[in-house]
């Protein structure tokens, strides 16, 4: 039986404790979105000024397709707690997954000023702006992901890419090639189209 059936949840340890207990079993147990979403909006019913329930449900509502209440969450997730990393950079995703290139640009910035060695950040901003055409600054957060992570191969081929669109051929060879080394089966494709 589920800890709220045994016990009452009037004081505040308690509640800290369910709410806890809810994250993790929703997080780790289930991948039925509707038994995650129930254990979600329980944990923000008992202490709606958690950031963690709202940020949660939030993924799982950006998991299903539901951008606009996956945007509420992680809105009020960080009106909580506008110093989790973790917030700005998923509110990020959602923003570069429905195209919104430059609010996800500035996601990222925000993740990275708030964990200035965040390789994921660095990797997915570089993304965005590629996909807005700024090119050198993708190339920038790209060679600081690389120089935070050396084994990064991603972050190699996303570079060698932007390399070859601004055609400079040697450095991209020498990214897909690196890319390649470090097991990213796509940097085989990008060698051979380079030829």
């Amino acid at each position: 039986m589920e800890y709220h059936k045994h016990r009452s949840l009037g004081n505040i340890h308690e509640r800290t404790y369910y709410v806890r207990f809810v994250i993790n079993k929703g997080v780790t147990k289930y991948g039925d979105h509707d038994k995650e979403l129930a254990d979600y909006n329980k944990a923000i019913e008992l202490d709606p000024d958690s950031p963690l329930p709202y940020f949660h449900r939030g993924n799982v509502y950006a998991k299903t397709g539901d951008n606009n209440q996956a945007l509420n969450d992680y809105n009020k997730a960080i009106e909580l707690d506008p110093d989790d990393k973790d917030f700005y950079y998923n509110r990020g995703i959602l923003w570069y997954q429905i195209g919104e290139f430059d609010l996800a640009i500035c996601d990222y910035s925000k993740a990275i000023e708030l964990a200035p060695n965040n390789v994921a950040a660095y990797t997915s901003r570089g993304k965005a702006y590629r996909k807005t055409g700024d090119y050198d600054l993708a190339i920038r957060d790209y060679s600081k992901a690389i120089e935070s992570d050396p084994n990064r191969a991603t972050a190699y081929r996303n570079r060698g890419l932007i390399y070859k669109e601004k055609g400079n051929i040697d450095n991209a060879r020498h990214d897909f090639e690196k890319a390649l080394e470090l097991g990213d089966p796509d940097a085989q494709a990008e060698l051979y189209k380079l030829k």
